[in-house]
């Protein structure tokens, strides 16, 4: 019998594979919305003049949300039930991307809102999913957990490759209706198979309730709801302060790919749309595959204790960010042909798949008790970097979105991110638990 833990890893893997779908079409969308050369134009397609800016400020609108849903989303899920929540956020994203297509044709303002509410759910489900976590995973098998979490952004390389072949044959609009096939089978899955705690669940089997209560670290003397969390603390924290800043590098370094991947590939290489879709989901397909691989790998050499876990997350970072830091940088070269630079960016990425064993598993290095609540601030800092990534990049290009000169300093500048953060992290991230981890009373 499978044990229960593992359908919560299974879906927790699921409903960020399907968040992601819904986060990343536009990327793919706006290319022919919002068309810059003449190859990413198919034949009676409806188009929408909206200025580089103006698609700019679309493409962080999300990470307004997801900003918001990840600040409250921490808290939330510790005083009600992350099952629920998560599944009316499944559900709200899902059905507001039905209606994006009809909001985008008549209003820009109102195109830039519901992108604000449909990252606020997809902001929530991480945190909720750390509270999950917390819950139900042992300190071993963290790294199974957390990369079923990252590896959920497959949704991104799925996304992409349907949306270049959809649009092309039917236009931009089944850009969006596409990704609502799914959401039945989501949100149905996610109600009948996820349960808060083990205590909760009523197939569990005694032998695993009992090995899950036995390791993982629930407060049972004393009602969540009143624990006072130590935000303060944690934000004037060394090491946590090294981690914030490591996931900022990991956020621009993934919303520059998401974000601007499809047009650097259509305006910069010259792409036509079906290829700018599987091409640009090529250089994201990599990531959630080693990003769950190697979150396994860890598990094993860790519960062996071939190597301690500092340094484990020591060494990871160094593939995670710095090596990867060095493929942006080899891209500025010239005169490689197209598909090299397409290439570098699929190995780029596929190594920041270590990030399953770095800044999205610290966090649980530092605290036990407050995960779910703590852990919308790392990715709070991901999604700061996705606020400002595609302004700063139609910045640096907005003389001409198809030069590659002008396309080579976005890539020094996501270089610089990560060879500073990874070099940062090795000198001043731990994995020690920190003194303030302490259950502390609301008054």
């Amino acid at each position: 019998m499978i044990p229960r833990r593992y359908y919560i890893a299974l879906m927790i893997f699921l409903s960020c594979f399907y968040n992601d779908m819904i986060k990343v079409n536009l990327s793919v969308n706006l290319v022919a919305m919002v068309p810059v050369t003449n190859n990413t134009v198919s034949a009676n397609q409806s188009t929408i003049s909206w200025s580089a800016y103006e698609r700019a400020l679309l493409l962080s609108s999300y990470s307004w949300g997801f900003l918001a849903g990840n600040l409250s989303g921490g808290y939330v899920g510790q005083r009600f039930s992350p099952k629920i929540l998560m599944f009316i956020a499944i559900l709200g994203g899902g059905l507001i991307t039905l209606i994006s297509p009809t909001v985008a044709k008549l209003t820009y303002v109102g195109f830039l809102v519901i992108r604000i509410v449909i990252g606020y759910f997809g902001g929530i489900a991480f945190p909720l999913s750390h509270c999950l976590i917390a819950n139900w995973a042992t300190p071993n098998e963290r790294g199974i957990f957390v990369g079923a979490l990252i590896s959920g952004s497959l949704g991104t390389f799925v996304s992409w490759t349907i949306c270049g072949f959809v649009i092309d044959a039917f236009g931009w609009e089944w850009g969006f209706y596409a990704f609502t096939v799914f959401l039945p089978f989501v949100v149905a899955l996610w109600w009948y198979l996820v349960y808060d705690t083990p205590s909760e669940h009523p197939t569990i089997l005694p032998d695993e309730k009992e090995y899950l209560e036995d390791f993982v670290e629930l407060n049972k003397e004393k009602p969540t709801k009143d624990r006072k969390v130590p935000t303060w603390k944690f934000l004037t924290s060394i090491p946590a302060i090294s981690l914030l800043i490591l996931n900022f590098s990991t956020g621009w370094g993934v919303h520059f790919v998401r974000q601007s991947i499809p047009s650097y590939v259509a305006n910069g290489l010259g792409y036509d749309i079906k290829s700018t879709g599987y091409l640009s989901a090529l250089t994201y397909l990599l990531r959630p595959f080693s990003a769950f691989l190697i979150g396994g790998v860890a598990d094993v050499v860790l519960k062996r204790k071939l190597i301690t876990l500092n340094l484990l997350r020591k060494v990871a970072v160094i593939f995670s960010h710095m090596i990867p830091g060095c493929g942006l940088l080899s891209m500025v070269y010239p005169n490689f042909p197209k598909i090299v630079y397409v290439m570098l960016l699929v190995v780029t990425m596929g190594l920041n798949g270590f990030v399953s064993i770095t800044s999205a598993a610290n966090i649980h290095d530092l605290t036990a008790n407050y995960a779910g609540a703590l852990s919308g601030f790392p990715i709070s800092f991901i999604t700061c970097a996705g606020i400002v990534t595609p302004i700063v990049t139609a910045h640096l290009i907005k003389e001409d979105e198809t030069s590659l000169d002008l396309w080579r300093s976005v890539l020094y500048l996501a270089a610089a991110m990560y060879l500073f953060s990874g070099l940062q992290f090795i000198i001043f991230g731990s994995t020690k638990h920190q003194s303030w981890d302490k259950i502390e009373m609301e008054k």
